[in-house]
């Protein structure tokens, strides 16, 4: 079994299309709990604090995610669900054999930083993915 540690840094996100923009509205999105999984996507428990003059309805319409419901909101953020259809989390939730373990996130200052578990041939097959896709700028094992 590995545990693995991945960073990206935030001009590697910048690069990213919809990583970036999801930067361009919000300073943070903490995924706190996996709340269901459904053919299209996964219900996230999430904490959000957007950059000031953005709205949820901005979030909502990028292509991989839709607001679902808000449950609190106060200076330090807003609790929403939300279900995720992007293809970096799906992908990690889907392969056999792994655990993307929350919380994780994404933040205009440090970046996003994943925690995964999982059988080594399972990482493995994960990490190539992602090397092909959004190359982490850190990997610790």
């Amino acid at each position: 079994m590995r545990k693995v540690v991945l960073r990206w840094r935030i001009n590697s996100l910048q690069g990213a299309k919809e990583l970036g923009k999801i930067l361009e509205i919000c300073d943070k999105i903490e995924i706190l709990a996996h709340l269901g999984f459904q053919d299209d996507g996964i219900i996230q428990l999430a904490e959000v604090k957007l950059k000031e003059g953005k709205d949820l309805n901005e979030l909502s319409d990028l292509p991989s995610f839709e607001v679902l419901e808000v449950h609190e909101e106060n200076k330090e953020g807003i609790l929403l669900s939300l279900l995720c259809h992007h293809a970096l989390v799906k992908s990690a939730i889907e392969v056999s054999n792994l655990h993307l373990q929350c919380p994780y996130g994404i933040d205009a200052e440090r970046g996003m930083e994943l925690r995964v578990t999982g059988l080594t041939a399972a990482m493995r097959r994960f990490l190539n993915l992602l090397r092909l896709v959004l190359p982490p700028d850190k990997v610790s094992v």
